[in-house]
């Protein structure tokens, strides 16, 4: 998951997040996004692009509030840093959206997804009856190719088939 928090416009993106009870509002999500995972924290990552706090005496310029000069959430008084805070909470990362953050953020998750190139059989086939046809939107699909894993049981596609076709197999069992 990626939480991205970007102050466009001089729009307000204040966090008004509520929470069902006392806990605060990082630790409720923190818990309650870990849960989604069966509280298995190395299958959720969270990060957070966003500006990052100037230090002391340090005044507002192009360089570190490169969006929205004057007026950004994180420069009002009660700005509360949530989102890097839950970031950070969870093992993501944080990233200052006028710097370099690529090397730190991890978009892996934002890819399609892949499709499948292996199809378990339910029993063993007699190799000689097996048939393989693909069809894509009811017309067959000349040129994929594909082998029968005997160690394995398995239909082997040396390239997925396309998203939303059809794969009929036949074959006798053994």
């Amino acid at each position: 998951m990626i939480i991205l928090q970007f102050p466009i416009k001089k729009q307000r993106f204040l966090d008004h997040s509520t929470v069902p009870n006392q806990e605060t509002a990082v630790s409720y999500y923190s818990r309650t996004l870990l849960a989604f995972k069966n509280n298995n924290r190395d299958l959720l990552k969270v990060y957070s692009i966003n500006y990052e706090g100037l230090a002391s005496g340090q005044t507002i310029n192009t360089s570190n509030r490169c969006v929205t000069l004057y007026n950004a959430d994180i420069d009002q008084s009660g700005f509360q840093d949530r989102f890097f805070q839950l970031a950070l909470n969870l093992g993501g990362d944080t990233g200052g959206i006028c710097g370099s953050f690529s090397q730190k953020i991890s978009l892996n998750g934002l890819k399609l997804r892949q499709l499948p190139s292996r199809f378990k059989l339910d029993v063993e086939v007699q190799e000689s009856s097996l048939r393989v046809v693909v069809t894509l939107n009811g017309s067959e699909i000349s040129g994929i190719n594909w082998t029968y894993d005997t160690t394995t049981n398995e239909i082997v596609f040396s390239e997925a088939p396309p998203e939303g076709s059809r794969i009929d197999v036949t074959y006798l069992a053994r």
